[in-house]
């Protein structure tokens, strides 16, 4: 999973047919079916992580996976609880 460099267009999914998501962002392109992997938390639907690949997927270069959408919805799970902690002092 690379990041595209800083200042270089963001792949939509047009440039090849056989990638990309169909979505709000990239109508016309074929969806891809995405089953959550074996190990996920029971709060992990695949429609989450078709979302989490649609919407990252214009800043990545390589073309994500499930498991990259994983490990990005767990990141953001993860950043997410921390900045919602409340101060107990």
């Amino acid at each position: 999973m690379r990041l595209r460099a800083l200042g270089q267009p963001a792949r939509d999914g047009t440039e090849s047919p056989e990638k990309g998501l169909e979505s709000r962002r990239t109508p016309g392109i074929m969806r891809v079916k995405v089953d959550v992997p074996d190990g996920a938390p029971d709060w992990v639907t695949a429609e989450l992580l078709e979302e989490a690949i649609e919407v990252w997927q214009p800043y990545y270069e390589d073309e994500l996976s499930v498991e990259d959408a994983l490990e990005i919805t767990l990141s953001v799970a993860r950043l997410a609880e921390a900045v919602s902690v409340e101060d107990e002092t």
